[in-house]
């Protein structure tokens, strides 16, 4: 129904929402941590190439950034944020099977962020 996909819509939003918070607070805590700066840069800059992400990324954090640092703290980020999800969403679950975990990860549109790390594909 339409009301429950608004519902699952702003469900979806919050849980994002708390994950990004999570990587802002995990970066303001570790001086070498830039994952959350670097997949904020990527995600709002989708057509920049990694040396212009690293580039932005350098200046905003006051040193030297390469590119493959760059990439590595987006994926730790991109890893980082799906875990925090599925735990998110664990969490709300009265039986938290696997089965159930899925189901609602699909519910509310959010394999896309943790399809990469989800168990069976490692």
């Amino acid at each position: 129904s339409p009301a429950d996909s608004s519902w699952n819509l702003e469900w979806r939003s919050i849980l994002l929402n708390r994950c990004w918070e999570h990587l802002e607070t995990t970066e303001r805590q570790n001086k070498d941590n830039f994952g959350y700066s670097a997949l904020r840069l990527a995600v709002d800059s989708p057509d920049a190439t990694s040396p212009e992400l690293a580039q932005r990324l350098g200046a905003k954090v006051g040193r030297e950034v390469t590119p493959e640092a760059f990439r590595k703290q987006v994926s730790r980020a991109r890893k980082a944020l799906a875990q925090h999800l599925v735990d998110e969403v664990r969490q709300t679950l009265r039986e938290p099977s696997a089965e159930a975990l899925l189901e609602e990860l699909a519910e509310l549109k959010l394999m896309e962020y943790v399809r990469a790390y989800l168990p069976e594909n490692r």
